[in-house]
């Protein structure tokens, strides 16, 4: 047998079935959900994502099945041979009005300052179905809670919360950390944190794949947009700000400005006039830290000391480390972040100064220890957005220069020569749940890496 012939046997075999009357081949294995997309037919969810396993929990994807007897959810069974599945008639449109309308009575619309309601998967999907208006009578009924903050990164907003279990899946499963949970059954099924303690204080590494699956805002990044603006107006402050030229077109579009038109050079000018006291390019301090991690690298390599080293995108990695892997806590970079650079060559400037980065990740907002204060470039559109800047009269400003940081020079890693007589070799992975795999894998002696690096997802 041929080599071509064994890879063709071990392809999954085709499955023939008709969906509301249309004639499906797919390959063996195929959800009901996917078999249906490529027939064209549309299955409402709410707790499918792309990214994640299949949950079964909203029970909104529900089709009827030949053989089968009872409505199935189609987003986590598979297709057979010969099947015959219906995913609209009477039976089903009723059983599915009916979940929507209980999702909607249990979720409080508080869509007018939701992270979410320009891309919300309820007024979507309700407005898919034509049910537009939730159960008043029941909203008025049910306690309203206050959010809860998690360290000026993570919002709970349990009242929007429609259980559908995607952050539970992101955490557990994707990430593998277990900062999140659920608690109970049926009518008292939740979601909490571990002990219902603060983030903080659970294994939780403020990835942010939490905030970004949650489909409704129940689980949202925390916004200081308007803290800091009111920061600027008080008198007597000095805040200053870094940010990374490249965002300013990222920016202009968070401001629907036309594109092009919000070069580095305004980004800086607005950021002034928004009462900045001064503007600094964050990808000189970010460049000094990665000079700061090659010689770190270049000094381990030399003395002989345990690899690899390990890098992360925010101090979520040492916490990772010292919570699942305390023995190889040591192996963690201890070169200073962009964020840390800025903020001592501030300091030596100048007395008691509020410093402010931006950078382009929630997850890169946790630091341990550190009180420079990090914004998104979304916090940092919101907050120029509470200016109310004429963003068309802006002329071209400058950075201010940071001769501490800016005078430096240095080989980054990729451009080290071998050290005694040996190329760097590095390693990169995206999550926590990489992580974990290459983490463990260290610990038993079977990763040759010189230097891992934890990307964000």
């Amino acid at each position: 047998m041929s080599e071509h012939t064994q890879i063709k046997d071990q392809r999954p075999s085709d499955v023939n079935l008709t969906i509301d009357g249309i004639p499906v081949t797919v390959p063996e294995g195929t959800t009901i959900m996917d078999a249906a997309k490529t027939a064209g037919v549309y299955i409402p969810s709410l707790c499918v994502h792309e990214d994640l396993c299949k949950l079964g929990l909203c029970r909104l994807c529900v089709v009827e099945s030949n053989g089968r007897g009872k409505l199935v959810p189609s987003c986590v069974n598979t297709v057979w041979e010969g099947e015959t599945i219906v995913t609209d008639s009477p039976r089903i449109v009723e059983i599915r009005k009916t979940i929507m309308e209980m999702v909607l009575a249990d979720h409080k619309l508080k869509c007018k300052d939701c992270v979410r309601k320009n891309d919300c998967v309820i007024l979507s999907t309700s407005g898919d179905m034509n049910i537009m208006k939730n159960r008043t009578i029941a909203q008025n009924k049910r306690p309203t809670n206050a959010p809860v903050v998690h360290s000026d990164i993570i919002d709970f907003d349990m009242d929007k919360c429609i259980s559908c279990g995607r952050c539970v899946a992101a955490c557990r499963k994707e990430q593998n950390i277990w900062a999140i949970g659920a608690s109970n059954r049926g009518k008292s099924y939740r979601i909490v944190t571990a002990y219902d303690r603060p983030l903080a204080e659970s294994p939780c590494t403020f990835c942010n794949r939490c905030t970004v699956v949650c489909p409704v805002g129940a689980i949202s990044e925390h916004d200081r947009s308007s803290e800091i603006f009111e920061k600027l107006k008080t008198e007597g402050s000095t805040t200053v700000v870094q940010i990374d030229p490249a965002l300013a077109k990222i920016i202009g579009q968070h401001l629907i400005l036309p594109e092009g038109s919000f070069t580095p050079g305004k980004l800086v000018s607005a950021l002034r006039s928004a009462g900045f006291a001064a503007v600094y390019d964050r990808s000189i301090t970010v460049n000094r830290s990665r000079l700061e991690e090659s010689e770190e690298l270049e000094k381990r390599m030399k003395m002989g000391r345990k690899l690899p080293m390990l890098i992360g995108y925010s101090d979520g990695l040492a916490k990772f480390t010292r919570t699942f892997f305390p023995a190889l806590e040591s192996s963690v970079s201890r070169h200073r972040s962009a964020e840390r650079i800025f903020e001592d060559a501030v300091a030596a400037k100048a007395g008691k100064i509020t410093c402010i980065s931006v950078v382009a990740n929630n997850a890169e907002k946790y630091r341990e220890g550190d009180s420079c204060i990090i914004l998104t470039f979304k916090e940092a559109a919101k907050l120029l957005k509470l200016a109310a800047l004429d963003f068309a009269a802006l002329t071209e400003g400058a950075f201010d220069l940071l001769p501490e940081v800016t005078q430096t020079s240095g080989t980054s890693i990729s451009e080290l020569r071998p050290i005694n007589g040996k190329a760097v070799k590095t390693l990169e992975v995206t999550g926590f749940g990489e992580a974990r795999t290459v983490l463990e894998k260290i610990t038993k002696g079977a990763c040759d890496a010189d230097l891992v690096r934890v990307l964000a997802e």
